[in-house]
C-alpha cells in the first residue's frame, strides 16, 4: 500500500485517483500517522463475495432466551 502525506495530496490527487481506479490502495497520512485510506470503489474480494442465502444459518446459530424472559421485572413492580 502506497503512503501519501496530506500535504502532497492536492498536487497528486489526479494520480492517486487514477491508480485507485485501477485497484491500487493508498494510506493518507498526517504527521506520519494514518488518517485515511483510499482505494478502488469495489475491492476484488468484494467482487468475489457470494450473495447471501436466506435461511443459511438455520441450525448453525445458538440462541438463548431465559425462561423468565416474559415475566415482569422486579424493578418495575411499583409501576404495575
Amino acid at each position: 500500500m502506497t503512503t501519501v502525506a496530506v500535504e502532497e495530496l492536492p498536487e497528486k490527487l489526479d494520480e492517486v485517483l487514477e491508480k485507485a481506479q485501477r485497484g491500487e490502495k493508498f494510506t493518507i497520512t498526517r504527521n506520519d500517522i494514518a488518517v485515511a485510506f483510499v482505494g478502488p470503489a469495489l475491492f476484488e474480494e468484494e467482487k468475489e463475495r457470494k450473495p447471501r442465502v436466506p435461511g443459511s444459518a438455520v441450525g448453525k446459530s445458538v440462541f438463548y432466551m431465559a425462561e423468565d424472559f416474559d415475566e415482569p421485572m422486579e424493578e418495575f413492580a411499583e409501576y404495575m
